[in-house]
């Protein structure tokens, strides 16, 4: 319950403890760190599921867009994949400049290290 929280006030009240325990118990390094690293697990979860449900959301598109029995139900198919394809491509071509300067980074620490 506290993982999924959005607020300590929350999740005190979803663990059914008083907001005073849960900040004692947040000032415990261990159970931080606990903390922490379920709720990275659930965010992988989440991440993982997503993936499940976008290739079940191409394949729902790719339908829509060959049968539907509404041209205006297959164009707003279409529509959509275009978007989301050109968002996709976007992303791919930022990561790409990420992973650039990073590299250029990576080469000017090192450079500039040793002087």
């Amino acid at each position: 319950m506290v993982v999924s929280s959005t607020s300590l006030a929350q999740a005190a009240r979803d663990a059914d403890v008083h907001r005073a325990t849960l900040h004692r118990w947040m000032e415990d390094d261990k159970f931080r760190e606990e903390l922490v690293r379920l709720r990275q697990e659930a965010a992988e979860l989440a991440r993982s599921e997503l993936q499940e449900l976008m290739l079940v959301s191409v394949a729902v598109l790719a339908d829509a867009m060959e049968n539907a029995a509404s041209h205006d139900v297959r164009v707003r198919a279409a529509r959509t994949a275009l978007s989301f394809g050109m968002q996709l491509n976007e992303m791919k071509k930022l990561r790409e400049e990420i992973d650039t300067l990073h590299d250029a980074l990576k080469i000017w620490q090192t450079h500039y290290s040793k002087l």
